[in-house]
This record gives structure tokens, C-alpha cells and sequence, in this order.
């Protein structure tokens, strides 16, 4: 078994989370990098309680071999001692998109985890990878009480190719 770390590298599909921590900087440009926590961070600080996402494209990949789980990683909290935020991962393929359960936040700091199913259904494959975009969905409680995500990354699970298998490494 071998694993594969993808950080965004850019825009995905949907931004709709409202607002991010360096005002102006690019969402995906906040949650890029190892952990900063409250350095740079998306946030979500709705005037109705719903639920926003961002998804952001990713690193690609010329491995090849046999994927077993991809799983979404995201390091998120809330900014209040109220409670009712929750932050859900979110994986798009092309027109499908395969949604978490969501979490409630702490007022720390936390990193969460779900492996989450290819959206549309089926086997994963590499060249699903390179397509692949992954988020993740913040609700924040009614009035200034924000949720907050400050790291996204995905890992890939597999069993690299071998020359058995007929590839050519």
C-alpha cells in the first residue's frame, strides 16, 4: 500500500463559501499549505443557517496502480463559544458530487477525515484523480458566529503498478 498527498492548486467548480481570511486572497491559496490555522482560513458567518463550498482543483498525478480509498482531509473550527457549526468534505467529478457527513466544530483547531466514495459511483481509477476537485462545506450559526477552514487536502490509498500487471514502469 503506498499514499499520495493532493493540495489544491487552484479554482474548482464552486466557490460559494462568503468570505476568506486574508481579505482578497484566492480561497484555494488559503488552504494550500501545511497547517497555519489562523494565519489564512475561508469562513463561513451566514445571516440564515445554511450550509456554503468551495471546491478546489488538485495536484495531478502520473501514477498508475490500484486506488483503494481517496479521503478527504480539512482542519477547521468555530470562532464563538456558541455552538451549531459544522463543516462537511465534498468531493466533484465532472457533473457528480459525493458529500461527507458534516461535523461540528470545536472552538480549536481540529483536523477531520472521511474517505469518501467516487462521486457518480464505480471504481475509483488514476484518471479519475487528475480530475478530481475536493472542498469542503462550512455552515456557520446566525449572526457572527463563523465557521472556519484553514487547511483541504486529499489522500489517495492504492497499490502502486507493478510489471506483473502488464504496465511498463
Amino acid at each position: 500500500m503506498a499514499t499520495l498527498t493532493l493540495y489544491p492548486t487552484g479554482v474548482g467548480d464552486y466557490t460559494y463559501i462568503v468570505d476568506e481570511f486574508p481579505d482578497g486572497a484566492a480561497h484555494w491559496s488559503v488552504v494550500d499549505e501545511a497547517v497555519v490555522d489562523d494565519t489564512d482560513f475561508v469562513r463561513e458567518n451566514p445571516t440564515v443557517q445554511a450550509e456554503a463550498f468551495d471546491v478546489y482543483t488538485l495536484t495531478d498525478t502520473t501514477l498508475i496502480g490500484v486506488i483503494t480509498a481517496v479521503t478527504v482531509y480539512f482542519r477547521a473550527r468555530r470562532a464563538t463559544t456558541s455552538s451549531g457549526q459544522t463543516a462537511t468534505p465534498r468531493l466533484v467529478l465532472g457533473a457528480s458530487t459525493t458529500t461527507g457527513t458534516p461535523v461540528t466544530l470545536s472552538t480549536t483547531f481540529t483536523t477531520y477525515s472521511e474517505a469518501l466514495a467516487r462521486p457518480g459511483g464505480g471504481s475509483w481509477a488514476f484518471s479519475d484523480i487528475n480530475s478530481l476537485q475536493a472542498g469542503v462545506g462550512l455552515k456557520g450559526a446566525v449572526g457572527n458566529d463563523n465557521a472556519r477552514c484553514s487547511q483541504v487536502y486529499v489522500e489517495v490509498t492504492y497499490t502502486p503498478a507493478t510489471r506483473s500487471q502488464g504496465y511498463i514502469l
